[in-house]
């Protein structure tokens, strides 16, 4: 098949996380034989990937400030100069893809505004994935808008709360399944913990620092405490949680973003995995954070707030009640004094994430696109499908 693949973010060099998930996706059908053409908005700085079209939407690059960074919402709360991608991203990204040609499938990462562009073009099938945000937004989408997106192609969620919220009752072309995941690249860990002057128990967050993420509750929780905390990523809150962090007594250590070796080091020198995620104001949630399924992968067991779906308490982690520093507190102290509790959720963990490795995927993926989300279901009870031919 060749896929059109349109989304608002893409790695912009190798190891970059802005849109990994998507770069999973797409090298997931190539290692299936598939030709997989990436359009992604252009960055305002140079990038150095080669396997994305970067479609520019502002004449000066450095205005092209919508996506990346902190990602669109916060972008957009915080730059008037981001708000006018709004308009000239899809735009440009429609005439981008018409004149690539026609293409035998179009999968839209986000469903605004990508999902949209591609309900606007020509193919033999059509996949919108959903994330989060985008979600969100559609829901203030006028009925007629919704209702015509909705009904082009398959969808495919990352939560069923997502689905629910936006199609409301289940339908045939409606697929609910977090993203993938490659396994983050193996360390010594003790020797990872020395790079990373660790000294004592060890909680890692992984993620952007927004909001959304709820890195605030986690420090919270570690006042006072003499569990060490490792901070890895970037956003625009870091300022202030790091001050937050000092003001609590909380042993924090702010990486920055990690990728590569970097990456596995944490991993490698942290006990526990924290997801305090939260639901904002505004109704918004996290989708399903990769960062859930690489901790699995490494074998990290996790405690999760119970914004986030797909994880099953006390099997495969431990779920606390969100924005309850009391609690999170209380599970990260329960997992850190009980090496056995951390194995079981190691094993269970490891087993989930095996299911969510991109090349377990790809096979499914491409039966999706085939045969629609029933054979997606099918390709799960039969472990693989043949390769494609090329082409």
């Amino acid at each position: 098949m060749r896929v059109g693949l349109l989304t608002t973010g893409y790695p912009r060099w190798e190891g970059d996380v802005a849109g990994s998930f998507v770069a999973g996706f797409a090298e997931a059908l190539r290692a299936r034989g598939h030709a997989v053409e990436v359009f992604a908005a252009a960055p305002p700085e140079p990038a150095a990937s080669l396997d994305a079209r970067w479609v520019r939407y502002r004449r000066r690059a450095r205005d092209q400030r919508t996506f990346y960074g902190a990602g669109a919402p916060d972008n957009l709360r915080r730059d008037v100069q981001a708000w006018p991608g709004l308009i000239r991203y899809p735009l440009a990204l429609r005439r981008a893809v018409r004149h690539a040609g026609r293409f035998d499938a179009l999968v839209a990462h986000f469903g605004l505004p990508c999902g949209l562009v591609a309900a606007s073009l020509p193919a033999r099938r059509h996949l919108t994935v959903w994330h989060s945000a985008d979600v969100h937004l559609a829901r203030r989408l006028p009925a007629p808008l919704r209702a015509r997106l909705l009904g082009k192609g398959m969808h495919w969620f990352v939560r069923e709360s997502h689905r629910r919220a936006l199609a409301g009752e289940a339908a045939s072309r409606h697929l609910v399944h977090p993203m993938g995941a490659t396994p983050p690249p193996a360390a010594d860990r003790e020797a990872s913990r020395t790079v990373l002057g660790c000294e004592g128990p060890t909680v890692l967050f992984l993620g952007r620092l927004v909001p959304v993420k709820g890195v605030d509750v986690l420090l919270d929780a570690l006042a006072g405490s003499r569990v060490q905390l490792l901070v890895a990523g970037e956003g625009p809150e870091r300022a202030a949680l790091e001050r937050r962090a000092r003001e609590l007594g909380v042993r924090a250590r702010f990486l920055g973003a990690v990728q590569g070796a970097r990456k596995g080091q944490a991993f490698a020198a942290a006990d526990v995995l924290a997801l305090p995620s939260r639901r904002l104001p505004s109704g918004r949630t996290e989708g399903a954070p990769v960062v859930l399924a690489e901790a699995w992968l490494a074998g990290l067991p996790v405690v999760a707030s119970g914004v986030l779906e797909g994880v099953e308490d006390g099997v495969d982690a431990l779920r606390v009640a969100p924005e309850d520093p009391r609690a999170l507190r209380d599970a990260l102290a329960r997992l850190l004094a009980d090496p056995a509790l951390r194995q079981r959720l190691r094993e269970a963990g490891r087993a989930r994430g095996e299911e969510l490795r991109w090349t377990r995927l790809g096979p499914r993926i491409e039966a999706l696109l085939r045969g629609g989300p029933g054979a997606f279901r099918r390709a799960a009870c039969s472990g693989s499908a043949p390769r494609a031919p090329r082409g």
